[in-house]
């Protein structure tokens, strides 16, 4: 757009209008676009292609270093945004709490036999966290079991 209007107006009142630095603009007509492509881009997505578009910047990262090549994670992280590379991850799955060897074990006072009792006098709980959204966030809904109760009571 400056050079267009070259011959109407002043370069230098022209970049003092639209806030571009004269040396920006005498930088940018010495270098065009084409030589302005970062070297380490090819590697970078050839190392992304690789992992079968897995990796992100950080593992790209360490496998430039592992190859010799010296790359911040930004510079890594705007090559791979610019040229439309997204890492793909697992979610983390449920592991099911296992009992350390330090912990005491609970009794099971109830030993299951849930029937038989007079109304209200056992109550079993659930603590339960449900993923709401692809953010990640969790809701916990707690749950609560009356056990012996007759039809006649009304839940609690």
């Amino acid at each position: 757009m400056i050079r267009a209007n070259a011959a109407k107006y002043p370069i230098s009142a022209q970049c003092r209008i639209l806030g571009v630095p004269r040396s920006t603009y005498y930088w940018m007509v010495e270098h065009p676009e084409v030589e302005r492509a970062d070297p380490i881009a090819g590697d970078v997505r050839a190392i992304w292609r690789d992992s079968r578009q897995r990796y992100g910047a950080r593992k790209i990262k360490a496998a430039l270093g592992r190859k010799g090549v010296t790359a911040s994670r930004r510079r890594i992280g705007n090559i791979m945004r610019e040229q439309g590379m997204t890492s793909s991850y697992a979610r983390k799955t449920f592991k099911p709490h296992r009992t350390r060897a330090d912990e005491a074990k609970l009794a099971n006072l109830l030993d299951r036999e849930f029937d038989g009792y007079a109304p209200r006098t056992h109550l079993a709980s659930d603590l339960t966290y449900v993923r709401v959204g692809a953010a990640g966030r969790t809701c916990a809904c707690w749950s609560i079991w009356r056990t012996g109760a007759s039809p006649a009571i009304p839940p609690v």
